[in-house]
């Protein structure tokens, strides 16, 4: 069977399933591309390319697919060298303090912003998406099931704090701080 889908700068593209799955899930997991990715690619609407999925019988990724490219890209970010603006204020401290960490340390199916080995324990930067108004309390609730999972499963105290309210610098500090000590990782 073959689609044909008008692209928005009038060009006519043809598709078949053997196509349209080469273009979605390549072999290689790094170059995967959601719809919405894949349709701007081919300059088509999103609703015409699910239409030509559905049509193609080509089934959309399911979370658990999809999951498996998230897991792919932040192991190759892991200790990495990116980090966020609220992150970075952690991290200066961390290095002042000359302690061991490991940067987006995936274990399991969590990630931790910064997982400290020897003593199992983990520090949690929180931004606006954890404390949204509207998603607040359902970003805590995942967030508390997270941090029962890494304790129960591998032993992993977490300790959160929140840095994204103040531009202050010293009260950033200040928090990470606290945190460590709950994490009793310094005095």
């Amino acid at each position: 069977m073959v689609i044909t889908l008008q692209t928005k700068d009038g060009n006519i593209l043809v598709l078949t399933r053997a196509k349209l799955l080469a273009l979605y899930q390549p072999a290689d997991v790094s170059q995967w591309k959601s719809i919405s990715e894949l349709a701007d690619e081919l300059g088509v609407g999103t609703c015409q390319l699910r239409r030509a999925f559905r049509e193609l019988g080509v089934k959309p990724r399911t979370p658990k697919e999809n999951w498996k490219r998230i897991v792919w890209c932040m192991r190759q970010r892991g200790n990495s060298e990116h980090y966020s603006c609220l992150e970075r204020v952690a991290k200066e401290v961390l290095d002042e303090l000359g302690l061991r960490y490991c940067h987006n340390y995936l274990i399991g199916r969590a990630s931790i912003d910064f997982y400290f080995p020897e003593k199992a324990r983990g520090l949690e930067i929180d931004s606006v998406w954890h404390t949204s108004q509207w998603r607040a309390y359902d970003r805590a609730k995942a967030d508390r099931k997270r941090d029962r999972y890494l304790k129960e499963r591998y032993g992993i105290k977490i300790a959160r704090t929140r840095l994204d309210d103040t531009k202050d610098r010293r009260v950033q500090r200040r928090r990470v701080l606290d945190a460590l000590r709950r994490l009793e990782l310094i005095p």
